[in-house]
């Protein structure tokens, strides 16, 4: 036995009345999915948005039978590298057809959101919308110290996502980058075909040090710009998936950090 639903954004004009929810946001839970007359069986969830858009997956509840104790039954928040994203629910234990939704221990609860801005909005940085990637601004002179984090974080990155934060100060500042988190992966040289990776530039191309970072490779100790200047690219492949990052970035006058630096020495 097969079922489905369809879930599309309301930015999508719709002609034909396929979709059965069309909500920029909602929640759906595995009671919409029950067949009681069917022992075991197979539905899939389909979300559609517009060019712009991507599909973010919340878990507000999931716990789904295995007969294996030690496999990984956490969901984790994903979210989509298109406006497309297909999730399969498959039902193969008798155990959940036992009673009611409302008593069930094996189910689930999920939250979608169609969004543009990748999960970073809350950032609080420029956009700016003219470039392809995902291109967000900073500037000293709007808020000299703040947070900045990876697609979808504390979730899983998107594969296959290009995005740049870049750091504006007035004359005689620097930024200072610290990590409080980083789960990018890689391997150990860091190149673009086989990681992803996060790569700090003091240019608007990719400078000398060549700062990238991936896998066990971590930016342990801050990273500071050398002018008031500064692009970090973050940059994920096809490949792998992990968590990302989730840093502080400070504007500081640059002979005040030195200061600093020569008194903690």
């Amino acid at each position: 036995f097969g079922c489905g639903l369809e879930i599309q954004s309301p930015s999508i004009r719709s002609t034909n009345g396929d979709a059965d929810i069309q909500q920029s946001t909602g929640i759906i839970n595995s009671a919409l999915l029950f067949h009681p007359q069917t022992p075991t069986y197979k539905c899939t969830l389909v979300f559609k948005g517009n060019a712009e858009e991507q599909v973010q997956i919340t878990f507000l509840y999931f716990n789904l039978y295995t007969p294996n104790s030690n496999a990984k039954t956490d969901a984790e928040r994903i979210m989509s590298t298109k406006n497309y994203l297909e999730l399969t629910y498959e039902v193969r234990s008798t155990a959940i057809e036992k009673q009611p939704f409302s008593k069930a221990p094996y189910a689930f609860t999920l939250q979608y959101d169609f969004r543009t801005d990748l999960g970073l909005g809350s950032m609080n940085g420029e956009r700016n919308t003219t470039t392809e990637c995902y291109f967000i601004l900073f500037r000293s002179s709007r808020q000299k110290v703040g947070n900045i984090q990876s697609p979808n974080y504390p979730g899983l990155y998107p594969r296959m996502i290009d995005c740049y934060y870049v750091f504006y100060g007035v004359d005689k500042e620097i930024v200072v980058i610290s990590f409080e988190n980083f789960d990018v992966e890689g391997l150990p040289t860091c190149e673009d075909e086989s990681s992803d990776y996060v790569l700090f530039s003091n240019y608007q191309t990719d400078d000398r040090t060549n700062r990238k970072f991936c896998g066990q490779l971590k930016p342990l100790q801050p990273i500071r710009s050398e002018s008031n200047y500064f692009r970090m690219t973050f940059k994920s492949n096809s490949m792998f998936d992990g968590y990302g990052f989730y840093a502080h970035y400070q504007f500081i006058n640059s002979g005040i950090y030195t200061e600093l630096e020569e008194i903690a020495d």
